[in-house]
């Protein structure tokens, strides 16, 4: 049987270091547990805060460059119907009309004959000062009422083609021409890759040429050069790195660059944004979660938080999509993350030291 020497030996090594932990552990438990509690809530709120920032930073600056460029547009279209209202260029294209009627030659050969640069020569300064003006032109255009292209400051492969009936007939920039007319509308193409341009993407703007009595003589067109809509979507200033934003049109390929310039009609984004804009200008009922801003993985993997803003150009849709890189977003909060990590373990440690003396201090007596 035991003897009280022994007993009290059993309790000590059993008993009081258990005490010891028990006071330990509910020492730290109820000094750590509300700090990390508080350090947990602060960050949440840190990270709304900053998302709520980068989300509203990003809708704003997507509106703005939305309506940068919407209003680029409209000036273009005053600017193309002043020139189609001009007295001089209506003369211009119905000398061009006259001469290739008297001439009885196709349209084709006559814009290589000599009465046909007797008269180019004698009316062509204005527009090729036009296109030294304005540096987002490529080119610019005389039509006829049946679709003959009489004159072109480039003079590349469709001069002289038609565009109802030639090898270009199936272009965007045919179509307009074709609606121009009989609309009495100024127009937009859309991006395509145009042949006689060595395949280079191209938009067009068309507008009906008329006279002093307002009647028809042909279209004046214009081609615009497509670095130039890449730099409305690149001029704003942008508060990340990272922050891209690019134009789409509904089949989903990209209308700018992003990264490379062969993005252009070369890359299709498939991305939860694009593919909501997509449904939305199809009518499909999303209107009213149009503008939300939200997290995906971006067009080249890595994940953004992005926003979509719809633009109507003539008869032409384009979205407009502005997307930063989520990580960059919201940098701030993970740096205090790491801040709040090693106040806590900084803070475990003095708190081990001090519960392990107070706890030593409480068990001495009992022992």
């Amino acid at each position: 049987m035991p003897n009280a020497d022994q007993t009290a030996s059993f309790m000590d090594r059993f008993f009081y270091p258990g005490l010891t932990r028990t006071l330990l552990f509910w020492f730290l438990l109820l000094a750590l547990l509300p700090l990390a509690l508080v350090c947990f809530i602060g960050y949440q709120q840190s990270t709304q805060a900053l998302r709520t920032a980068a989300v509203e930073s990003l809708t704003e600056g997507t509106t703005q460059q939305a309506h940068f460029i919407n209003n680029w547009f409209d000036f273009r279209f005053k600017d193309l119907r002043v020139q189609a209202e001009s007295r001089q260029n209506a003369e211009f294209i119905k000398s061009l009309a006259e001469g290739l009627k008297s001439s009885g030659q196709t349209a084709e050969n006559y814009v290589g004959s000599y009465q046909w640069a007797t008269l180019v020569e004698a009316n062509k300064t204005d527009l090729v000062q036009l296109m030294q003006i304005y540096a987002y032109y490529y080119d610019l255009f005389l039509i006829d009422l049946d679709g003959n292209i009489l004159f072109s400051v480039k003079q590349e492969r469709d001069l002289g083609s038609n565009l109802y009936t030639g090898p270009y007939k199936s272009t965007h920039f045919a179509g307009i021409v074709r609606q121009s007319l009989e609309a009495g509308e100024t127009l937009f193409s859309d991006f395509e890759r145009y042949g006689p341009s060595a395949n280079m993407v191209a938009g067009f703007l068309s507008a009906p040429l008329i006279d002093e009595k307002g009647d028809k003589l042909g279209v004046f067109a214009a081609q615009l050069k497509v670095d130039t809509i890449t730099e409305l979507t690149t001029n704003s200033q942008l508060s990340n790195a990272s922050q891209v934003s690019y134009l789409i049109g509904t089949d989903l390929l990209s209308r700018t660059a992003i990264h490379s310039p062969t993005d252009v009609l070369g890359k299709k984004i498939e991305t939860a944004q694009a593919v909501l804009w997509a449904a939305s200008s199809a009518g499909a009922g999303h209107n009213d979660i149009e503008r939300i801003a939200f997290d995906y993985v971006g067009p080249f993997g890595q994940k953004v938080l992005g926003v979509h803003q719809a633009l109507t150009i003539g008869p032409v849709k384009w979205g407009l999509v502005s997307e930063v890189d989520e990580a960059e977003a919201l940098a701030s909060a993970r740096w205090m993350a790491r801040l709040t990590i090693l106040i806590l373990l900084f803070m475990f440690f003095i708190m081990v030291l001090a519960a392990i003396v107070v706890s030593r201090r409480i068990t001495r007596p009992i022992k």
